[in-house]
């Protein structure tokens, strides 16, 4: 299984390379194990992504996602409401509330507002897009790998 898994995510990352900007349609259609998962906003992370960083550095997404992850890098990379300006480390919250706040990542009020766990190569849903407010851009980056790692959100109203 490990091994399947391991080339459909190589399979997505050829093809994210062949697609620029990467669309979570045409991505994945060629990934049979992500189904449905892939129904709104792609963000993506090939081999050596702490060195090129995310394969699609600008997402769009509706308001409450969903915003799909995948990492075709054995290493582990996540997606965080934080970017960099200046070289300081900005980021936007959330609730504290969030199951993925508390000590010791996220002490109270320093809950990102949107999030994923870090994984080597995974396929995952970005959480916390409920949170954000359609009409703006938020920064996100890998928390393991900060600057080298960013990227921009740009949330769109829900689909009435």
């Amino acid at each position: 299984m490990r091994k399947k898994m391991m080339r459909v995510l190589a399979i997505a990352a050829i093809t994210a390379l062949s697609v620029v900007p990467a669309r979570a349609d045409n991505v994945c259609q060629s990934i049979p194990v992500a189904g449905d998962a892939c129904a709104g906003g792609l963000v993506l992370s090939g081999p050596a992504a702490k060195s090129v960083g995310f394969l699609t550095p600008v997402v769009v997404v509706q308001q409450g996602g969903p915003l799909t992850y995948i990492n075709a890098d054995i290493e582990g990379h996540n997606v965080e409401s934080c970017h960099f300006e200046g070289g300081a480390k900005v980021c936007d919250y959330g609730p504290d509330t969030n199951p993925w706040c508390g000590e010791p990542d996220y002490p109270a009020g320093k809950c990102p507002l949107f999030w994923s766990p870090v994984r080597g190569a995974s396929i995952q849903q970005v959480l916390g897009l409920e949170n954000a407010v359609p009409g703006k851009t938020y920064g996100f980056y890998c928390r393991p790998h900060g600057s080298a790692m960013t990227g921009t959100l740009v949330v769109l109203p829900k689909a009435s």
